[in-house]
C-alpha cells in the first residue's frame, strides 16, 4: 500500500497544468500560486493527521495538484 500513497500525485500535475494555465492568466499568477500554496498547505496537513491509507491517498492528490499549479507556465 505504501508504493500507492507515494505514487497518487502522479497524475495529478497532467490533470492541473491545463487549468492552472488558464487561472494563471485569467487571475494572474500571485493568486493562483497563493491559492496552491494553501491548498498544498491543507492537504499536507491532512495527509499528516491520515489514520488510515485511504485518506494518505486522497490527501496526496490535492498535493499534486497544487504542486503543478505552483510551477510558472510562461517564460
Amino acid at each position: 500500500m505504501r508504493l500507492v500513497t507515494i505514487r497518487a500525485d502522479v497524475p495529478a500535475p497532467v490533470l492541473a497544468s491545463p487549468v492552472s494555465s488558464w487561472l494563471d492568466e485569467r487571475c494572474g499568477s500571485r493568486h493562483v500560486f497563493l491559492a496552491a500554496l494553501a491548498l498544498f498547505t491543507v492537504s499536507s496537513l491532512l495527509y499528516g493527521l491520515a489514520v488510515s491509507p485511504t485518506i494518505r491517498v486522497a490527501a496526496r492528490f490535492p498535493q499534486g495538484i497544487a504542486a503543478a499549479s505552483c510551477k510558472p507556465f510562461r517564460s
